[in-house]
């Protein structure tokens, strides 16, 4: 795919994982998701470690995080497009969504892909 799909979120981890891999119609362990984490709590950086580790395609991209940014939405992107940098990923868009926010295609990724090329 010539995609990525980026999150940045804060203390909604439960959300995140019902929306996009259980209630979702597509199939998120189809795309590489990366996640910016906006400082959540303890407990929830505990959760999002689980799920990168339950879930192959989930990174976590600033896993030392340990303060509040301003405007955390423009840092998931200058973060992602290093990580992305940095570990030679070859795509060529982030696709943003928010957490609750998810495709009612089952066939999503594919016409995404389609209209990319």
């Amino acid at each position: 795919m010539n995609f990525v799909v980026l999150y940045c979120n804060k203390n909604q981890y439960e959300m995140f994982e019902e929306f996009s891999f259980k209630y979702s119609p597509v199939d998120f362990s189809k795309v590489d998701i990366l996640v910016f984490d906006d400082n959540s709590t303890p407990e929830q950086k505990n959760k999002l470690r689980k799920l990168c580790n339950e879930y192959d395609n989930i990174t976590w991209i600033n896993p030392d995080v340990n303060l509040d940014v301003d405007n955390p939405v423009v840092t998931s992107f200058k973060v992602a497009d290093e990580y992305l940098k940095e570990n030679n990923v070859d795509i060529n868009w982030i696709l943003f969504f928010e957490k609750d926010v998810f495709p009612f295609q089952s066939n999503f990724w594919i016409e995404l892909d389609k209209t990319i090329e």
